[in-house]
């Protein structure tokens, strides 16, 4: 299956999903009338399907997830996620040095608040920063404004940049 076919079919399932979570609570109004068990079915549904979609890891309902990627050469990802932080950061910058390797910090936005000179130097030393939510709480609301104006799109990956939403 392609890239293209496999976007569409995402962007599909969520329209379709977003458009069943707002029919749904008209249709349950709708058969109120009739019994309130049956009326109770498609909000129900409707709600197990947006928490399918929000807690399977891997889920591409809501857009595409990253799980491979093409080279020509064997490599492995690198993420560290959680970050930055003063006690670990520097040592892990300084072994990632040892090793040439690079990886993405996905960075906890109130982290980079506080730390900007760390994300000044994962940058400087040629590692990618993601967005990994502003706060990290479970569900959080996607890319948040903090990851938009400091890991934007020339800092990170052509397409804008990736998010990593916490379990």
């Amino acid at each position: 299956m392609t890239a293209v076919t496999k976007q569409n079919n995402s962007r599909w399932m969520r329209r379709t999903l977003l458009a069943f979570a707002f029919v749904a609570p008209c249709l349950g109004f709708f058969l109120a009338r009739t019994n309130l068990i049956v009326a109770l079915a498609p909000i129900l549904l409707s709600h197990l399907l947006l928490l399918y979609a929000t807690l399977r890891a891997n889920c591409q309902w809501w857009g595409p997830v990253m799980r491979s990627f093409q080279t020509s050469e064997p490599e492995v990802w690198l993420t560290i996620d959680d970050g930055p932080s003063p006690a670990h950061t520097i040592p892990m910058l300084d072994l990632l040095d040892r090793f040439g390797a690079r990886a993405t910090f996905f960075v906890v936005g109130a982290n980079a608040e506080n730390n900007p000179r760390l994300l000044t130097e994962i940058l400087a030393r040629g590692h990618e920063l993601a967005n990994h939510t502003f706060t990290h709480p479970s569900g959080s609301r996607p890319r948040s404004i903090f990851a938009r104006k400091c890991c934007g799109p020339d800092r990170t990956d052509p397409r804008g940049y990736f998010e990593r939403r916490p379990a």
